[in-house]
C-alpha cells in the first residue's frame, strides 16, 4: 500500500458513508474497502513516466435516492533505482603510440552514459590491475 485516501462527510448513518473509486483508471492501482491505494504492477522510470497522476472519487449513500460524490487529483512519483547500466558511446577504440611516449599524455577518451538520474547515474572510470 503506497497511500490511504479518507474522506469525511458531516451526514450520519448509511448518508454518510462513503465509497472510493479510482476514477482515472490505470490499471496498476486499485483502492481496496478501507480506501488504501494498492499497486499492482510494476513501474520503469525511464521507461513509463517519472510521474503519474491518478484521480479518486469519494460517493456518499451508497444506494441512496440523493449522492454526492468528490474528486481528488493524486500524483505519485517514480523514484529512481540504480537499475540501467553505463554504456560506452563506442565500442572499441584502437590505440598506437611511438615508443618513449610521455607517461602523463593523453591517448583516448572514452565516453560512457547512464539513463538513471542523480548518484544513480555517476559514472566512475578505472582500469583494472592486469
Amino acid at each position: 500500500m503506497i497511500g490511504l485516501v479518507e474522506a469525511t462527510d458531516a451526514n450520519n448513518g448509511i448518508d454518510g458513508v462513503t465509497t472510493y473509486s479510482v476514477v482515472e483508471v490505470d490499471s496498476r492501482f486499485r483502492l481496496d474497502d478501507n480506501g488504501g491505494v494498492i499497486v499492482f504492477g510494476f513501474f520503469d522510470r525511464e521507461v513509463d513516466v517519472s510521474s503519474i497522476l491518478i484521480t479518486i472519487s469519494a460517493v456518499d449513500a451508497p444506494g441512496g435516492p440523493i449522492r454526492y460524490t468528490a474528486y481528488t487529483n493524486v500524483s505519485i512519483t517514480i523514484l529512481d533505482i540504480n537499475d540501467n547500466f553505463p554504456i560506452f558511446t563506442t565500442n572499441h577504440q584502437y590505440k598506437s603510440l611511438p615508443e618513449n611516449t610521455p607517461v602523463t599524455t593523453s591517448i583516448a577518451q572514452f565516453i560512457a552514459t547512464d539513463i538513471d538520474i542523480g548518484l544513480n547515474s555517476q559514472i566512475r572510470y578505472y582500469i583494472p590491475p592486469g
